[in-house]
């Protein structure tokens, strides 16, 4: 059987460079010399203009994120193939394309959350023209599994 993984230096420098990229808006857009008021002691900055787009899962992994949490270590949720495993319990799983854009996630905010996910590929509606993909991956505990390439399976 074929292990569709990779730990090719090139997809991961294909991602690494990619990773900081954020296309800045031209200097004369309006939106751009704008400033905002934030909550905290009402203290008025400049805007820093970026098309980075948030998706859901961003907020899940974010909210079961170990800095924002009180939990022990732990072991980070495994990939074998298409099954993510966690002793702890799988709260979200994201693929990304190369440029580190989240095209699709699952989330389980269930109690408890599953331990073992066989990864439903025929789910996916959109996928990116990219020949490899990134499974990211947090338990309930706050653990990561990043840096997990793998061929596109469909």
């Amino acid at each position: 059987s074929k292990n569709p993984q990779i730990t090719s230096f090139e997809a991961h420098n294909t991602f690494q460079k990619n990773k900081s990229q954020c296309s800045q808006l031209p200097a004369s857009s309006k939106i751009h010399s704008r400033s905002i008021s934030l909550d905290n002691n009402d203290t008025q900055v400049k805007e820093k203009i970026c098309r980075a787009v948030w998706a859901r899962s961003s907020a899940v992994l974010l909210s079961y994120h170990r800095w924002l949490n009180h939990v022990s270590d732990g072991q980070s949720p495994e990939l074998t193939g298409s099954v993510v495993t966690s002793s702890a319990g799988v709260r979200v799983v994201e693929l990304r394309d190369m440029q580190t854009m989240a095209f699709h996630h699952w989330e389980f905010l269930q109690c408890p959350p599953p331990s073992v996910l066989h990864l439903p590929w025929t789910k996916v509606q959109h996928w990116p023209p990219d020949s490899y993909i990134e499974v990211v991956a947090e338990d309930d505990h706050g653990n990561l599994m990043k840096g997990k390439f793998i061929s596109r399976p469909l």
